[in-house]
């Protein structure tokens, strides 16, 4: 399982205010953080790391602890974690996972989480990335960022769909899909699916991923993410 669960991110704790544009059918997403903000969510990580199956579930709860200009510090704090690989439980070291985010859905900073595991990429896993001013149903976007070599953090694409409003447990929400793309040779690719609130609050993230590197066992994993509000 990744060190930090990973908006876990922009998305987990960075509140989004998701404003009218001009047309009806159009939506802004602002990034609003604000020190205090909180939030739970149920995270499971599945996949395959060989030949063998595994799945690690965790409850998290995630607050900002500061926020400088357009940059905002949140802290996760790991609870109730369960590992199991090939059916066997496995013992799960964790400690709180800290990250640094920008409104624009950059990532500084990651450390912290399950030991063993990337913090980096947990992250980058779930990061909901904003388009940079209005859009439409059906539009897409694409935001590039350069590698961070000082924090690990590699160069990646992030390419953006709004889908539109969808039904979500009787409520109508904004539905956004993502292809992350690291850039390099063999890179971490994932298919992601967010749903948020109008208010922009976000209520659950699906990732199919391929290439999640696991550093303790020098291996990497293909499977699923998924991040749901509580």
């Amino acid at each position: 399982m990744s060190r930090s669960a990973s908006v876990i991110l922009s998305v987990l704790f960075v509140l989004c205010v998701a404003s009218p544009a001009i047309a009806a059918d159009k939506v802004k997403i602002v990034l609003a953080p604000k020190v205090g903000d909180s939030h739970k969510y149920k995270y499971v990580l599945s996949g395959k790391l060989g030949d063998k199956d595994f799945e690690a579930t965790c409850d998290i709860a995630g607050s900002i602890s500061k926020v400088d200009k357009d940059v905002a510090s949140v802290n996760l704090k790991w609870q109730s974690v369960s590992l199991l690989v090939a059916g066997s439980p496995m013992a799960a070291n964790y400690e709180d996972s800290n990250y640094d985010l920008k409104s624009t859905g950059e990532l500084l900073k990651a450390e912290g989480g399950i030991r063993g595991a990337d913090p980096v990429r947990s992250v980058l896993l779930l990061i909901f990335v904003p388009p940079t001013g209005e859009i439409g149903e059906g539009e897409k976007y694409t935001v590039d960022f350069k590698e961070n070599t000082a924090e690990a953090i590699p160069a990646r694409k992030f390419e953006g769909t709004y889908v539109g409003k969808v039904d979500y447990k009787g409520s109508s929400v904004l539905k956004f899909t993502a292809k992350y793309t690291e850039l390099g040779d063999d890179g971490m690719t994932a298919n992601v699916t967010y749903l948020m609130k109008e208010d922009g609050d976000i209520l659950k993230v699906e990732a199919d991923y391929k290439s999640l590197p696991i550093p303790m066992i020098q291996q990497v994993a293909d499977g699923k993410a998924v991040l749901e509000a509580q």
